[in-house]
């Protein structure tokens, strides 16, 4: 809008149009603790790791060898 109106040679070089700018203002936040859906234990998480690192490297092994032919 400014750049309009110094294209139009409108501009107010005193501000005054424009008015007060308004005061910031800013908020402290804390982060809290994140909410977990269920906590497992070291074997399960293990587990699940296992169950997506073998669907991934089965993955990349395809597209692999999909380049090679």
């Amino acid at each position: 809008m400014i750049g309009l109106l110094i294209a139009l040679e409108r501009f107010d070089y005193t501000l005054e149009q424009y008015g007060k700018p308004k005061a910031l203002t800013l908020a402290i936040v804390e982060a809290g603790k994140p909410k977990l859906k269920a906590e497992l234990d070291l074997a399960q998480l293990w587990k699940r790791y296992k169950e997506v690192r073998t669907v991934s490297l089965s993955r990349r092994h395809r597209r692999q060898s999909a380049r090679r032919r």
